[in-house]
């Protein structure tokens, strides 16, 4: 409503700069991905026509920037890195400006580097950002916690466990210590647990599931994933089939998968290299194309034993089946 109505004055008083930015903040807040492309094309041609001036340049800086966010939603991860750096350069010219945004434009960079694999840049980033935040006083902040569960992520892609837990439970740490009536604490420990499980530590993770899952069902905030931790909560008591069933109801998509690189520390809990199999369903094609698409759509089964087929009223695993009163015939094959 605010934006409408700057963008009204700014047409009725011919401010072309104050109606650009306008554009950009609208398109910011409220983005649509079926209008991405369009959406983009505007923005390029709002920055090419803003004048010259210091105004303008935060303003082109700030389109700039919202252009990367959208360049990011689609995932084109290196044209909206190379926004934001053109942002960055812009408002580099002024240090009050710089200061300003320099915490946004860290945290935004570190992301979209870790969207696009380029993880040292974006671990050095979140170093950076974090760095800032003890320089300003902001060592127990909301945003340093959002940072430590970054670099946490970003650890746990490089396959730095140890790393990995010891940011996340900082970043929960600091979440908890915060008063006040928010869900940052809730979410910062559901990170928690589901990295203890990934971990296998189910002894630590177990009495934080049970402590979380009473505060979501008291008030599930808007993000809950209470299934996701009831789920956790079955596999951590091996109730694997329970888990099973309860991401089912919650109508959540599966994907098949099996393999892992921990086999020196672990053998004895996930069996031999080679146990465990994935099998995917590519039509005949096998390039890496193919093999990512149909894991990622769940055409894909797991077996540690004999091959498995599964037809429900002649649909696959990896598409759905409508919701049908009465009886479907179903198909279930096996070789070995």
């Amino acid at each position: 409503i605010v934006l409408t109505e700057f963008s009204r004055l700014a047409e009725q008083h011919k401010a072309p700069v104050a109606l650009a930015w306008s554009r950009c903040l609208g398109a910011l807040v409220t983005q649509q991905p079926e209008r991405d492309a369009a959406l983009l094309r505007e923005l390029e041609a709002t920055i090419a026509a803003l004048p010259g001036g210091l105004l303008s340049e935060f303003v082109r800086a700030q389109c700039l920037t919202t252009q990367a966010f959208f360049l990011n939603a689609v995932g084109r991860h290196t044209e909206a890195i190379a926004a934001l750096d053109a942002s960055r350069a812009l408002v580099a010219k002024d240090q009050g400006l710089l200061r300003l945004t320099e915490a946004e434009s860290l945290s935004a960079r570190a992301t979209m580097l870790m969207l696009a694999r380029r993880l040292a840049e974006a671990d050095e980033q979140f170093q950076r950002w974090t760095a800032l935040l003890e320089q300003r006083g902001q060592g127990r902040s909301l945003d340093m916690a959002a940072a430590l569960l970054y670099r946490g992520r970003v650890a746990l892609l490089q396959g730095r466990w140890s790393a990995a837990r010891q940011h996340v439970e900082s970043a929960a740490d600091i979440a908890r210590g915060m008063s006040g009536d928010n869900a940052a604490p809730s979410y910062m420990d559901a990170n928690v647990v589901t990295l203890r499980a990934l971990q296998g530590d189910c002894t630590a993770a177990a009495p934080l599931i049970d402590s979380l899952l009473q505060r979501l069902r008291a008030s599930p905030p808007p993000w809950a994933d209470v299934p996701r931790m009831e789920a956790l909560q079955h596999v951590c008591a091996g109730r694997v089939s329970a888990a099973l069933h309860t991401l089912n109801d919650a109508q959540a998509q599966g994907l098949g998968n099996a393999g892992t690189d921990a086999m020196a520390n672990y053998a004895s809990l996930r069996g031999p290299v080679g146990l465990v199999r994935v099998f995917l369903e590519t039509g005949g094609a096998r390039t890496a194309g193919a093999l990512h698409r149909s894991l990622k759509s769940g055409r894909s089964f797991v077996s540690n034993s004999a091959l498995l087929g599964l037809e429900i009223d002649g649909i696959r695993p990896g598409d759905s089946i409508p919701r049908v009163p009465g009886r479907v015939p179903f198909r279930v094959s096996m070789r070995s």
